[in-house]
C-alpha cells in the first residue's frame, strides 16, 4: 500500500494545501474594557457557536468557533491538573474591546513564538509557520534540517537546556507565547514568564490514549495561527491512511506477540494497555502482551515479571538507545535469553538520527502515526506491505 501524501507546503515533513475559504474572526465590542493577552476577570462573552469542534479523536482539548472568536479548552493540561485552561482567540487586526471571564485572551494569528518540545516542530512545518518559531529549548534534540539551519543562522535561538526553559533567555526573546508541556511538577518558570506577559500554551498530547488522538494536536497549534482549515486538511489525509492500514492489518493470518521496552536499574518501563503505544501494536495486527492492563501511562515492572511473560514474544519492538543486539547483552546478559533476541526479531525506532542525537521518531513520529503503523505492519506482516521501506524503525544487527 502506498501512503497518501499530506498536502505540501514549504518543503518539510508533511505540508498542507492552500485553503482560501478561511473564516475571518471579528471581535465583540464591550465598552470600557481593554483587550490584552492576559487572563481577565469580567463579564463572560456568550454567543452561539458556529462550529462546535474540529476534534474527532483527541480527548484532551476542544475547539469551538463562535461568530467572532474561537474557544480552545485544554481539559487536562497536565496529569492531575485541577482544572482546564481556556483560551479565547480573537483577531489581532481588529481594534476592539472584549471581556472573557476565566480565559487567557490571545490575539491571533501569532507571529513570534517559542516552543519546548520536538513534537511541536512538525506542526509549524505543516501549516507553513516555520519562520514564526523564534525560540526553542534543548536544540540538540532537533532533527529537522530546516530547523537546524535556522539554529545555525541565528534565526532560531536557544532558550533552554536539559533543565528546561531559561527564564532570562526567553524573556529577552519576548515571544508572544510559549508552546510548552508540563508534567505537573515544578511550574515556577512558567508562572514567572506568564507574569512577564508571555502566555503559556499547554500541549498535553502525551496524555492521549490513541495514535490519532495524539496526532490531532496539530489543530491545537494551528488554531493560534488561524489555520484550522489547513490543519484539518492535513489530519484528514493522515487519518485516512491510518484507518486503511489498520483495516489491512486485520486481514493478517497470524497475530504475533509483542514485547517492548528495557530495564533501567531494577525497573522495566513499558506502556500500559490504554497507552497510545499499546494501540499501535494492536492496530498493526499484533498482540501486545500487556494489553489487558488499565494504565494509560507507563508500567513499572520488575525484570522477572517481564521475563516470565515476554520470554517467548515473537517481536521486541522499541529498545531505548541500544544500537545492536550485542550492545543489549553487554548491558544485561539476560536479554539474550528472550526468543525475540535469539531470532533477531528486535527493532528500534532510531532509523533516522543526526550527529547530535536528534531522533526523527521523537519529532515527526507522533504526528505521523500512519507511517509508524506502516512500519509496524511491515515488521510483523511483511506480506501485507511488501513494498514498504522502513522509515522510523530498523532491525538491530
Amino acid at each position: 500500500m502506498k501512503l497518501q501524501s499530506v498536502p505540501k507546503r514549504g518543503g518539510l515533513f508533511y505540508f498542507c494545501r492552500t485553503m482560501f475559504n478561511k473564516t475571518l474572526l471579528f471581535i465583540s465590542l464591550l465598552a470600557g474594557l481593554t483587550l490584552s493577552c492576559q487572563q481577565k476577570k469580567a463579564e463572560t462573552v456568550v454567543d452561539n457557536p458556529t462550529q462546535s469542534s474540529y476534534i474527532k479523536y483527541a480527548s484532551g482539548f476542544v475547539i469551538t468557533q463562535h461568530s467572532d472568536w474561537t474557544e480552545v479548552v485544554v481539559k487536562q493540561p497536565w496529569k492531575g491538573a485541577g482544572k482546564a485552561i481556556k483560551y479565547a482567540l480573537v483577531d489581532k487586526k481588529k481594534d476592539a474591546d472584549a471581556a472573557f471571564d476565566g480565559y487567557t485572551i490571545m490575539k491571533i494569528p501569532l507571529s513570534k513564538v517559542a516552543a519546548t518540545s520536538t513534537t511541536h516542530l512538525p506542526h509549524f512545518s505543516a501549516i507553513g509557520e516555520v519562520s514564526s518559531l523564534k525560540g526553542f529549548a534543548n536544540s540538540d534534540y532537533v532533527y529537522s534540517q530546516a530547523f537546524r539551519e535556522r539554529l545555525e543562522n541565528g534565526e532560531l535561538v536557544e532558550i533552554g537546556d536539559g533543565a528546561g526553559v531559561n527564564f532570562e533567555s526567553c524573556l529577552n526573546l519576548k515571544p508572544e507565547a510559549l508552546f510548552t508541556f508540563s508534567m505537573g511538577n515544578d511550574r515556577s518558570t512558567d508562572e514567572r514568564l506568564a507574569l512577564a506577559g508571555i502566555d503559556m500554551l499547554y500541549n498535553a498530547d502525551y496524555l492521549e490514549t490513541t495514535p490519532l488522538g495524539r496526532a490531532e494536536w496539530i489543530k491545537f497549534t494551528a488554531a493560534f495561527f488561524n489555520k484550522l482549515d489547513e490543519a484539518d486538511s492535513i489530519f484528514n489525509v493522515i487519518e485516512q491512511n491510518y484507518l486503511e492500514l489498520k483495516d489491512k492489518a486485520q486481514t493478517a493470518k497470524t497475530t504475533p506477540t509483542v514485547l517492548t521496552g528495557v530495564v533501567y536499574g531494577d525497573t522495566w518501563f513499558l506502556p500500559g494497555g490504554k497507552n497510545y503505544g499499546a494501540a499501535f501494536f494492536e492496530d498493526a495486527g499484533g498482540h501486545y502482551l500487556w494489553k489487558e492492563t488499565d494504565e494509560n501511562g507507563w508500567l513499572e515492572l520488575s525484570f522477572e515479571s517481564v521475563f516470565e511473560k515476554g520470554l517467548k514474544a515473537d517481536f521486541w519492538i522499541g529498545v531505548a538507545s541500544f544500537g545492536t543486539l550485542q550492545e543489549m547483552t553487554a548491558q544485561e546478559s539476560r536479554y539474550g535469553l528472550f526468543s525475540a533476541w535469539k531470532n533477531s526479531a528486535v527493532y528500534n525506532y532510531d532509523n533516522q538520527l543526526n550527529e547530535k542525537g536528534g531522533n526523527n521518531y521523537l519529532e515527526e513520529g507522533y504526528g505521523r502515526p500512519d507511517i509508524v503503523l506502516a512500519d509496524l505492519i511491515h515488521i510483523m506482516h511483511p506480506d501485507l506491505l511488501p513494498d514498504h521501506k522502513l522509515y522510523f524503525y530498523r532491525k538491530l544487527p
